[in-house]
């Protein structure tokens, strides 16, 4: 959970996304193997054909917050996209790759590799 971005000092609300423990294994693998001091910068915007999501792993830089163990990097465009996601680890025939759902439908989109 994150706290939300420019709201008034007494309204609290706060960005609720989660990593399946598949998901989270696999980021904090990754991490380890690059180094540390990463976090993961989740970046969603919204295109003409639907959203473009993009994850990549910023050194030296604080994250926004840690969210199932993986320290993250949100901004305040990506977090009304964010909020009540779940992005996992999948297998397709396309191969492995993180996928994403909306916690309430459980509709799978395979993010692109």
């Amino acid at each position: 959970m994150l706290p939300r971005a420019n709201l008034p000092k007494n309204e609290v609300r706060a960005v609720q996304f989660s990593f399946t423990p598949t998901a989270s294994k696999k980021v904090l693998s990754m991490m380890a193997e690059k180094g540390s001091s990463l976090a993961l910068r989740i970046q969603i915007r919204k295109t003409v054909s639907g959203e473009s999501w993009t994850m990549t792993f910023e050194a030296g830089r604080s994250a926004t917050g840690t969210v199932d163990g993986v320290p993250v990097m949100v901004d305040a465009g990506t977090e009304k996209y964010l909020d009540g996601m779940v992005i996992d680890w999948v297998q397709t025939p396309q191969g492995a790759g993180f996928g994403v759902y909306e916690r309430n439908l459980r509709e799978l989109r395979v993010l692109p590799r």
